[in-house]
């Protein structure tokens, strides 16, 4: 059960409602049987709560994921670049060969 400094002021009410009820055995009841209004509005704010919280969990996720991208490209750039010039002096062939396939696939994809 999360903390009651994290639930929303609804859900914070609503438990309250629910313990002062308990404690004097008092339950309003509605006489035309239509559900309690404020009950609804209380449990659809929860289920919003949830929700946001849900969201602000996954962006939060996305930051830490771009923010791995974008360390970790120079590096792999890098190191291709690195591997490249090594190949380059080794087999000169393939080099252009292979920057020939990667051209022609970023040309065809586009």
């Amino acid at each position: 059960m999360p903390d009651i400094e994290k639930r929303s002021p609804a859900a914070r009410s609503f438990e309250q409602e629910q313990a002062r009820q308990a404690q004097t055995g008092f339950k309003e009841e509605s006489t035309s049987g239509a559900p309690a209004p404020l009950v609804d509005e209380a449990l659809a704010a929860n289920r919003l709560w949830k929700e946001q919280e849900e969201v602000n969990a996954l962006q939060t996720e996305v930051a830490r994921l771009q923010d791995a991208v974008v360390k970790g490209v120079p590096r792999v750039g890098r190191l291709a670049i690195e591997e490249i010039a090594r190949t380059r002096r080794d087999r000169p062939l393939m080099v252009a060969v292979t920057i020939g396939a990667i051209a022609f696939l970023m040309g065809a994809t586009r």
